[in-house]
């Protein structure tokens, strides 16, 4: 039942989010009144939910995916005419099968093409909510009623599948740096045509959502938490002066890079150390794929990558073994070294500066694993935010095709920050 409930929550969301597109105003189609709702019901942890919300999290997450999902079959499918009039889905099949008759060569593969469609049409969530608002709302006009035991149950049956989804809770990772630890062959991720596709880990997600929820703590009243407020809290680590937002990104993903090439007595389930690298890897691929879901222009962030990849990949050359990563103390202070002192792009320095700071190159084991420890939490917590920073926008177009192409999780999170009346990126003059 709760599954069928956020289901039509999403569908409500989906309206919202279809006069965004229509580019109406906030205040035209009450954005804000709707924001303690979805404080309120998704985002606040209850009671019962304070120890473990990893549940909550993740049905945050499905019930913005829903909703992207209803904004990709009105714009890019056929599905919602199976929401319009009882007659007309009927209609269709019926044309769509006489269209077919003629073509008795191709006869069995277009009719595979038209069950599998029409499996997703019965699968879908539009079906659901058609379903579910007929079953609700009084009508004289329902020729399915009285429902038959047996149809019954097969309808729950169908409307209990989970159905397609164009986003697969997948994310694409790139890397500035050719060292990459993740495979136990080198990976030269310096193209853009390399890229890694992984599954988004639980602790993504809860690290994200959890961010998002103690920025409304901060920021006030959790009921009707100011924007502007919530937004200076929640993007502190960004609001550096004379900076971009691609120059941030750039260094602390490397400095991110570094230490993630680093060997480490601790384990690689760490959970700061999984959000930090997933997200940084994301990051990096928006700037190199995405830029035009970033706040920078197109051409300058893709130019910055450029150079900064080259000028790492100039630096490190062949001096710093990649096949042996993780590196150990001696070939991760030589790395730390040649990004430092051999690069020419201030990008790539101060990457590596960072990098330092957060984990001092000390011989004292002991002390370096705590040190480590405090590095990977405090990167954990500025990708977290980071993304946070980057998902509000103005550029419906760019989230429109990313919708159109499947999703990102960039896109997810601007719905979702779309909702919880967050609309701007802070320092914009519709911030407030």
């Amino acid at each position: 039942m709760q599954q069928l409930k956020d289901v039509c929550l999403s569908f409500a969301l989906f309206k919202l989010l279809r006069c965004r597109f229509a580019r109406y105003t906030a205040a035209d189609i009450k954005f804000f009144s709707v924001q303690n709702f979805v404080w309120q019901e998704l985002l606040l942890i209850k009671e019962e939910e304070e120890e473990d919300h990893s549940a909550a999290d993740d049905r945050l997450f499905k019930v913005i995916a829903d909703e992207l999902s209803f904004v990709h079959d009105y714009y890019y499918s056929s599905l919602p005419i199976f929401y319009s009039s009882s007659w007309f889905p009927a209609l269709s099949i019926v044309i769509s099968l006489l269209t077919i008759v003629p073509f008795y060569v191709i006869a069995a593969l277009v009719m595979l093409a038209e069950t599998r469609n029409i499996a997703s049409y019965v699968r879908s969530n539009w079906t659901k909510v058609a379903l579910i608002c007929h079953y609700v709302v009084p009508s004289r006009n329902k020729w399915w009623q009285p429902i038959p035991p047996i149809m019954q149950k097969w309808i729950g049956f169908f409307v209990l599948r989970r159905s397609y989804k164009p986003w697969k809770e997948r994310i694409n990772l790139c890397s500035v740096l050719p060292i990459h630890p993740r495979k136990k062959t080198s990976h030269l991720l310096w193209y853009k045509e390399k890229s890694e596709s992984v599954k988004v880990p639980g602790v993504v997600k809860s690290a994200i959502i959890g961010k998002l929820r103690r920025s409304s703590k901060l920021a006030g009243t959790a009921a009707s938490p100011s924007q502007s407020h919530r937004c200076q809290v929640m993007f502190r680590p960004c609001s550096g002066e004379g900076r971009t937002t691609t120059d941030v990104l750039l260094v602390w993903h490397i400095a991110t890079c570094i230490l993630e090439v680093r060997r480490s007595s601790s384990s690689d389930d760490n959970r700061n150390r999984v959000v930090a690298t997933h997200l940084s890897g994301y990051c990096a691929y928006l700037v190199a794929y995405c830029p035009e879901l970033l706040p920078d222009d197109d051409g300058w962030s893709k130019n910055l990558y450029k150079a900064v990849n080259e000028d790492a990949r100039r630096a490190i050359g062949g001096r710093v073994p990649m096949s042996s990563a993780p590196l150990d103390q001696k070939e991760y202070k030589k790395l730390v070294r040649l990004l430092s002192e051999d690069c020419r792009h201030q990008v790539v320095k101060n990457g590596a500066k960072l990098a330092e700071q957060l984990v001092p190159l000390v011989q004292l084991q002991t002390l370096l694993e705590v040190e480590e420890r405090k590095a990977w939490e405090v990167l954990a917590g500025f990708w977290s935010e980071m993304i946070l920073y980057l998902a509000p926008s103005d550029n419906l177009e760019g989230h429109a095709e990313a919708i159109a192409h499947g999703g990102e999780l960039i896109t997810l999170l601007w719905a979702l920050l779309t909702h919880a009346g967050v609309v701007t990126r802070p320092g914009t003059k519709d911030d407030n």
